[in-house]
């Protein structure tokens, strides 16, 4: 990732970006090797590290939500966000594929996290995240050894 944090002249933000997984991985109990691509994906798509952390949030609240992993969900927000809907249509919104069209992203974007709300939190509440916050710890802890 940082060959292409370098290439989109955020260099000088690499320990910001860094940092910024790395909270992400222990509060939402989703590995760095799944974060990186994502937070990747949306980057190299918005060019803007503010839109890219946001929607990386967004990206993981919906991946909850509907049970797609977050490295699709991201990219299929990327592609949205350049204005090709075709994938969001397996995420149920209710919109049809004319509507999706005419939208905004701001607009799809708020109908999906409309639809997804409070699958982030309940997720934070289940055996699962436990064991990822487990399985979190340990790869932290192996890679410091």
């Amino acid at each position: 990732m940082s060959t292409a944090v370098s290439n989109l002249g955020y260099s000088f933000s690499q320990t910001k970006i860094t940092d910024f997984i790395s909270n992400l991985e222990s509060t939402s109990g989703v590995l760095d090797d799944q974060l990186r691509p994502a937070f990747q994906a949306l980057l190299t798509t918005t060019g803007s590290l503010t839109q890219s952390q946001k929607l990386l949030n967004d990206a993981i609240q919906i991946s909850r939500a509907s049970g797609e992993d977050l490295l699709t969900v991201s990219n299929d927000l990327a592609l949205a966000y350049t204005g090709n809907t075709k994938g969001l249509k397996k995420y149920y919104t209710g919109l049809t594929q004319a509507e999706l069209k005419s939208m905004s992203f701001s607009e799809v974007l708020g109908v999906m996290l409309k639809n997804s709300a409070g699958a982030a939190e309940a997720y934070l509440g289940t055996a699962a995240y436990k064991m990822n916050v487990l399985s979190v710890a340990s790869e932290n802890a192996k890679e410091k050894i």
